[in-house]
């Protein structure tokens, strides 16, 4: 291994040889280059196997090549399908997050009969009843584990004043400001040969507040594919804090030394960042030039943007459906249920490592030379400017 010394060398190594030289290459930049640099030409070409198969082998894998493309027809139809299904369901959803929300806010009441039962032999309140339900998605939030985790102390008066959470479709969005009136005869209408957008938008409303001036906070999440699904990037709204009710920092505050003749000034003051829920609607920010970070910083950002994208998911997916079941308790009860089976699974199939582990302890001891953990398949450097961050979807 030591001649090797260029990409020329590189290529001629054995498939074996150079997943070991790729482990071995750790830090060194130049050659971890050198090695992406062959290897992105070699993509898309034949390895030569196949070719070197009985003709009649050849024939049969080219059948079921065949039939792949017959596979990959029909599931561009099912995913064509299946967006239009859910395109069609979101809609009927929308008149029912609609009566919710105008409810909760006290907007609309619920029908005669029912407020009558439910105050049917009661005594008459002795101060007048808030209308609809205070606090709600402030409840919802903190019922959550994935939310709730994230909610500071300071957080929470800021969302009480929190009156509604829904999500829109990017592709739907980009449909309805179609269907918005042409512009008239005579102007030009821009041509837009732009793809259909992909992603999810969560809008959070909120109503007149101390804390900041914004009536909406936004968060978008824009997709390279939805069915994977892989992220491109993620904004969030800019919120304008009030003077001192910003809970994403805590101001610092230092005495100013006095001088020789002179008193001691005002004190200094300096900002640093705290946890807050509203850090939400500051995602982590790619760097245009990635392929500048170390491997520590390049997992520092996938983590944030990976676990950023989770709760992200978490509203979309659970709090807005499921809103009256996590603010009544009920949809945490069953989410600690699923954990907890989550985790008996993992306990038994720890249990069945450790019993392998055991019977292949012998073994291990005497071969002391190899690295911790065993060998470990050898991982060629990748380019994030072509991978973006893979996100975990439902």
């Amino acid at each position: 291994m030591a001649g090797i010394n260029s990409v020329e060398n590189f290529n001629q190594l054995d498939p074996a040889a150079k997943a070991q030289l790729l482990a071995a290459a750790g830090g060194n930049k130049e050659l971890i280059n050198a090695i992406q640099a062959k290897l992105n030409t070699m993509i898309g070409k034949s390895s030569g196997f196949i070719e070197s198969l009985p003709p009649l082998i050849q024939a049969r894998i080219e059948f079921l090549r065949d039939l792949q493309s017959q596979h990959d027809e029909v599931e561009e139809q099912f995913l064509q399908e299946k967006a239009e299904l859910e395109a069609k369901y979101r809609k009927l959803y929308e008149p029912l997050y609609a009566k919710r929300s105008a409810i909760v806010t006290g907007q609309e009441e619920i029908p005669a009969d029912q407020v009558e039962e439910a105050t049917k032999g009661q005594p008459a309140p002795t101060e007048p009843v808030p209308k609809g339900i205070p606090s709600f998605w402030a409840g919802v939030l903190r019922a959550n584990e994935v939310t709730g985790e994230r909610i500071s102390e300071k957080d929470e008066a800021v969302l009480e004043h929190l009156t509604d959470i829904r999500c829109e479709s990017l592709a739907d969005a980009a449909a309805k400001a179609d269907a918005a009136p042409k512009p008239a005869e005579g102007e030009e209408e821009e041509e837009d040969e732009e793809e259909e957008p992909k992603g999810f938008r969560l809008i959070f409303s909120f109503e007149k507040n101390p804390f900041f001036t914004n009536d909406t906070l936004t968060k978008t999440y824009y997709m390279v594919d939805e069915e994977e699904p892989i992220l491109e990037r993620a904004e969030g709204t800019e919120i304008n804090w009030n003077p001192g009710k910003n809970p994403t920092v805590k101001v610092m505050k230092k005495k100013a030394k006095a001088g020789k003749g002179r008193p001691a000034g005002k004190p200094l003051t300096k900002t640093e960042p705290c946890d807050s829920f509203f850090n939400f609607f500051s995602p982590p920010a790619v760097p245009e030039d990635d392929e500048q970070l170390e491997e520590a910083e390049m997992e520092e950002l996938q983590n944030a943007l990976e676990e950023d994208y989770d709760i992200g998911e978490t509203i979309r997916d659970k709090l807005i459906p499921h809103a009256v079941s996590y603010y009544t308790g009920e949809a945490a009860e069953s989410d600690e249920e699923d954990d907890e089976d989550y985790d008996e699974d993992q306990e038994e199939g720890d249990d069945e490592d450790s019993e392998g582990d055991d019977e292949g302890e012998e073994e291990e001891e005497e071969g002391d030379d190899e690295a911790p953990g065993g060998a470990k398949l050898a991982k060629a450097p990748v380019d994030t400017k072509e991978q973006p961050a893979e996100c975990k979807q439902q």
